[in-house]
């Protein structure tokens, strides 16, 4: 499946986090930056966390559900990994804004 990644091309298509978000559409991906890159992720090999996993993380760690699935933490991250997860998204079965949490899944 293709998705996009908006960026800023100063910093380049991966950052410091551990996590990237993408898209299946272009027109979101492209509101997050001044570039978009078209990339391939293979979903055979993708564990996307349910919100009942989420929210219990947020209970866990005592963080506001909203904030830390929007600007997530490396410590939120590191929790939903540790949970046998490796990506989520905002809302269920839509992948308009999913959070890829290892990288080495994005081609």
């Amino acid at each position: 499946m293709i998705f996009y990644r908006g960026f800023d091309s100063q910093y380049g298509f991966f950052t410091n986090n551990s996590f990237l978000w993408v898209s299946d559409d272009f027109i979101i991906a492209s509101e997050y930056g001044d570039s978009v890159k078209s990339c391939k992720i293979n979903f055979a090999k993708i564990k996307f966390a349910d919100l009942t996993t989420l929210e219990s993380i947020c209970l866990k760690l005592d963080y506001d559900y909203i904030e830390a699935i929007y600007n997530p933490s490396e410590d939120f991250v590191k929790e939903i990994k540790r949970s046998g997860f490796n990506a989520y998204s905002i809302e269920p079965c839509d992948y308009s804004y999913c959070c890829i949490l290892e990288t080495s899944l994005i081609h």
